[in-house]
Formats: structure tokens, sequence, C-alpha cells
């Protein structure tokens, strides 16, 4: 699939499919058309974008997408490399103290209405 269709189907715009790409985060084919390159994606390509974004919105940066797809095996039953552990694990300390942090705003919050309230 070219690089609009590819944008079209997982709800991106071309540059960020170009971004992925040279990010390392999705690949693409060449493909010559006479004198031209352009770049050709397999159609679950935009499954992968749309997962990115899922968990790009889930709070991890594309650098840690990346380290992770980099290790990931696709066999059943797989476990976690060390990498992929130590990420995943990093991950979890920040959310919750972030989870921390929002449960003493809300309790601030609460405070400050019940006062004023």
């Amino acid at each position: 699939m070219r690089i609009g269709q590819i944008a079209k189907n997982s709800g991106v715009s071309k540059d960020a499919v170009r971004y992925y790409t040279v990010r390392g985060l999705i690949a693409s084919d060449v493909k010559v058309a006479g004198s031209r390159e352009y770049a050709d994606y397999a159609a679950d390509v935009a499954e992968q974008i749309q997962v990115i974004k899922k968990v790009q919105n889930m709070g991890f940066t594309l650098a840690e997408i990346k380290a992770l797809l980099d290790e990931l095996t696709v066999a059943p039953g797989c476990t976690l490399s060390p990498n992929q552990l130590a990420l995943l694990e990093t991950k979890l300390q920040e959310i919750k103290s972030r989870q921390r942090q929002l449960r003493e705003l809300s309790h601030f919050i609460q405070d400050k209405i019940e006062e004023l309230g």
C-alpha cells in the first residue's frame, strides 16, 4: 500500500507515517515505478500504527515503544526479555507515582470544596 492509503487507514498524517518509518517503528519496502521509488507498506501496518498511537496515549514514549518492539517475539507463550521487563517495571512505577499525585490533588481539591462550600 502506498503511504496515503496507510495514513488514511490508520487515521494519521502521511508525515506521521514517514516519521514512524524513520524511527523504525514500522517498515516499508521500496517499490520502483518508472524512474521513481516509493515506499510500499503491508496492509497490517495501519493496525500497527493504531496500536502505537494507543500505547502512546497510555503514556509510553516512542522511544519506549521502539525498545519494546525491537525485542518483540511473536511466538505464543513468549516471555519478556530483561530489557522489556525493566522498561515495563519502570513504567509501572511512573504510573503509581502519578496515581499518588492525583490522589493528593483530589484530596486537596475536595478539602477546598468542603472548606469553601
